[in-house]
Order: C-alpha cells, then structure tokens, then sequence
C-alpha cells in the first residue's frame, strides 16, 4: 500500500492556513515532514496526526509502567446522535463545545468535533483524547439524552 504524500500548498489549502504557518509548524516539530529535493513533503497519516491534535502534544494519559513496558491510552470515538430540531442540536453541540474547552485541568491534550447535518438531523460528535476526557463527554452525552449519569 503505498503513502499518499502532499505540498506544504496542499496542506495549506486543506487545512485553511497560510502556507508560511504551515512551514512554521514543520519547522517547530508540530507536523512532520519530509524534505525531498528542495521541498517539504507530508504523508498523509501525519497529516491526519496533526489535525487531530495541532499543538503537537500527545494526548495519552501518562505513561505508566507495567511488566517493564512503558504503556498509554488514546481514545477516538464517533457518536451519531439524531435530533428533533435544529435548536435541540445547537444546544448539545454548544453544550459540548463548552464542556471540552473547559476541561482542560488534567485531561490531556484532547479534541472534540460537533457537526450537524440538517438533512439527516444528526449531530454527529468526534471524540479524541485520554480516557477520563472520553468518559466526561460521554457521561454528559448520555445526560442529555435523559440516560442515567
């Protein structure tokens, strides 16, 4: 299988920076890439790596021993939830957005995305970060929804 590679115009333009930020950023470590002749080039998995978390950061948990091997945990889930009324979606996707920008204290670097489909009425939610950021987010989704919390 062969490695999908693109400019530093070409992530510029996908990811709607500048391509002088985008240099920056190869140049500060916070997207890798690979010079090839006189030009940057970056594989498409690392572009994926750094969109899900562009301060360069690693979302684990911290690094904890067992047997001798070093081990952490990242978490990525994708919730489908369907709602009644364009209202009702916008209150969970600010609800949410709220709740992961303030839940900064201990949870890792993390990364929620909050999309609504106005002709499916989904709101779908991207989850990405440590487990307890995970667990926070879900239990308040499950609130919402009227589940137990």
């Amino acid at each position: 299988m062969s490695e999908t590679w693109f400019s530093v115009e070409q992530v510029a333009h996908m990811i709607q920076l500048h391509p002088k930020t985008v240099q920056r950023y190869i140049r500060e470590g916070k997207l890798k890439a690979t010079k090839l002749g006189k030009a940057w080039r970056v594989a498409g998995h690392d572009l994926s790596l750094f969109t899900e978390n562009p301060d360069g950061t690693s979302p684990a948990e911290p690094v904890r021993e067992v047997d001798g091997e070093k081990r952490s945990v990242i978490v990525s889930s994708v919730i489908d939830i369907t709602a009644s009324l364009q209202t009702e979606a916008m209150h969970l996707m600010n609800g949410l957005t709220a709740l992961a920008n303030g839940n900064r204290d201990g949870s890792g670097s993390s990364s929620v995305q909050v999309q609504y489909h106005p002709s499916t009425n989904l709101v779908r939610v991207s989850l990405w970060g440590t487990l307890d950021f995970t667990s926070v987010m879900m239990a308040s989704i499950r609130t919402w929804l009227g589940g137990p919390s």
